[in-house]
């Protein structure tokens, strides 16, 4: 039952724009005024970010945004703020599970995302562990895959949808060796 359910709010959910809904959001909101660039600072280059990646055709491999900055510093409020307006998947944070994902949303959201330790290895000899990073891979590259979720369902991921990963730290890979 909670199936069909979900299924029926994604079909009514497809009907609408981001257009449709940003307009329907600012009128139920009486029209707010517009936020100046300066008052938006660093937040105006992921909004910029985010509408340019919904706006144009994303090939394979365009690149994801990496955010993070120190604990309590408004990253995942902003999107929160932002899933009013637009379709945003949170990522379960249990590896492999992407219970819930779909190609309708309008951006991916992965909040939480931990660098791989030896007890956590994102790559590692276990077959689980090879599994989760050629998904991981696949979905950053904007790949077509097929996605595992609870109760044994599966996701086949066929649009390449923008992804925003957030964390408090950058993962020593990349501060070392660069995007």
């Amino acid at each position: 039952m909670r199936e069909a359910f979900e299924d029926l709010k994604v079909l009514r959910d497809i009907e609408t724009t981001v257009l449709e809904r940003i307009v329907t959001y600012l009128s139920n909101k009486g029209e707010p005024k517009e936020y100046d660039v300066e008052e938006l600072k660093e937040k105006y280059l992921v909004i910029d970010w985010i509408a340019s990646q919904i706006c144009f055709r994303r090939p394979i491999k365009t690149k994801q945004l990496f955010i993070y900055g120190e604990p309590s510093t408004q990253k995942t409020l902003l999107f929160n703020l932002l899933s009013k307006v637009l379709r945003i998947y949170f990522a379960s944070a249990r590896r492999n599970d992407f219970t819930g994902a779909n190609d309708y949303y309008d951006l991916w959201a992965f909040d939480e995302f931990h660098e791989p330790n030896e007890d956590t290895a994102l790559i590692g000899a276990t077959v689980e562990g090879t599994t989760f990073a050629n998904n991981i891979l696949k979905v950053l590259d904007g790949q077509e895959c097929r996605l595992d979720s609870k109760y044994a369902r599966v996701f086949k991921k066929k649009k390449n949808v923008p992804i925003v990963m957030i964390a408090n730290k950058l993962p020593q890979i990349m501060s070392q060796h660069g995007p």
